[in-house]
């Protein structure tokens, strides 16, 4: 693995180029660029188990205890890398190798890490006191946790633990933030708190919907327990807690009825593949040029990434739409046979609405299989359906002509612009063309 990008010599303090800076004084100007020799590599890198793979998952590259350059700070949190890492390792103690049809696995996994982080956290602060919830929500409460504290971690559509889950991290989030921006001697204008949680037109910009990190800064918020200002602000973990409780029992109970034990993740998590024309040509989420909606698994944190928006888009839209970011092209290469190679891409290989190939492969992303790519040229001899044959085109007598006396008009024209040059620029750069009618040395005088 080598980093090939060039990366700027940032001098400052590291994270400053988040924001907007002084660029008259040159404190913030970069210092050349970080040498190449200085950039990240490994090869044929080995881990604790003795297997040789590498992992990215959009998770930091280097230890900035050790590593001396600055790469930025834009990276999600390690529970993606981690998973997909354990399940290589996994896979690789049988014999040391990984098939083609063994390589999707990571892929597909909708196993979230920090998700069995937070199910701890909920088992060991024990069921929530119900005595001051209304009595008709008291049975939905408690099953509702018994449901969460036996979940895996899992975000299968099926599960009900998965819906319980992200409800609970959206709606920790949301309360801490607005507990501690309202009770803060920061008062935030309207167009700001329209950033934060959406509103006119920073509905699809909301601040909150891209922090993903802050639900591991919720997770510790939490663990420090009322030692944290901001759980304080929220009432306490205790109360903090059920009152998330309730907020996820009344919208599951809304969308799936008053059992949870029979809630599923999919029914309020729907994955809609939205073109960015549909909505501008009237037509409604899910229809025309978008994708039907299905149902589907999967987090911000698991290897197989869904988004989720905290807050509904649109009106109509389910609890918990997933109409975020996607890991949705999914592409397994054999570098010792090109030939089994495999790919995905699940609105189709065409961006015409009306081409047979247009959404074609969506079953495909959805039954969790891939095609076959074809690279050899055999391989793409035996796969052709169509060819296409680029030839000049055959013009008849009448065309040829019709071409001839195009050029020499064309010719004529620009003979004559030549031969009168001088008068044509004169009658362009007149001074009326440039002066008001006060200044015009051509005015005729009030009457005209």
């Amino acid at each position: 693995y080598a980093l090939a990008g060039r990366v700027p010599a940032r001098p400052g303090r590291r994270g400053d180029e988040m924001y907007i800076l002084d660029g008259r004084s040159g404190e913030h100007d970069w210092k050349g660029l970080v040498d190449v020799q200085s950039m990240p590599a490994v090869l044929n890198p080995v881990d604790a188990q003795g297997h040789s793979f590498l992992v990215s998952a959009n998770s930091d590259i280097v230890d900035y205890r050790d590593y001396p350059h600055y790469l930025g700070q834009l990276f999600v949190p390690g529970f993606r890398k981690q998973a997909i890492h354990e399940q290589l390792n996994e896979l690789l103690s049988k014999d040391g190798t990984i098939s083609i049809s063994e390589l999707i696995l990571p892929n597909l996994s909708f196993r979230d890490i920090l998700a069995e982080e937070y199910v701890k956290f909920f088992k060991a602060q024990g069921p929530p006191k119900i005595d001051s919830v209304a009595a008709s929500k008291r049975d939905v409460v408690l099953k509702l946790y018994e449901a969460l504290v036996q979940f895996d971690g899992v975000m299968h559509e099926a599960s009900a633990g998965a819906a319980i889950f992200t409800g609970m991290k959206i709606s920790l989030r949301r309360r801490l933030l607005r507990a501690g921006l309202q009770t803060s001697d920061m008062t935030l204008s309207e167009d700001s708190q329209a950033l934060l949680y959406g509103a006119g037109f920073f509905k699809k910009l909301r601040m909150i919907n891209y922090l993903k990190q802050n639900f591991l800064n919720v997770l510790r918020i939490l663990q420090r327990g009322n030692k944290s200002w901001w759980l304080r602000m929220a009432g306490g973990v205790e109360q903090l807690l059920l009152d998330a409780y309730v907020e996820v029992a009344d919208i599951m109970t809304a969308a799936c009825g008053a059992n949870p034990a029979a809630w599923r993740y999919g029914e309020v998590h729907h994955a809609c593949f939205v073109h960015a024309f549909n909505s501008k040509l009237g037509a409604s989420r899910g229809t025309f040029l978008d994708a039907p909606p299905f149902e589907i698994g999967g987090s911000s944190e698991s290897p197989n990434q869904v988004g989720v928006v905290f807050e509904p888009f649109e009106a109509g839209d389910e609890p918990y739409a997933a109409v975020g970011a996607f890991a949705s092209a999914r592409f397994l290469f054999d570098c010792g046979d090109w030939d089994s190679c495999r790919s995905l891409i699940p609105t189709g290989q065409s961006g015409n609405y009306q081409s047979e190939h247009y959404l074609d492969q969506l079953e495909l992303f959805k039954s969790n299989k891939t095609k076959a790519m074809a690279w050899s040229r055999n391989a793409v001899v035996a796969a052709t359906k169509h060819v296409m044959h680029l030839r000049p085109a055959k013009q008849s007598l009448s065309g040829r002509l019709f071409r001839v006396v195009r050029q020499v008009l064309m010719l004529a024209v620009a003979f004559l612009v030549l031969q009168n040059l001088e008068i044509i620029l004169s009658f362009i750069f007149r001074p009326s063309f440039f002066l008001s009618d006060e200044e015009d040395e051509h005015d005729h005088g009030d009457g005209m």
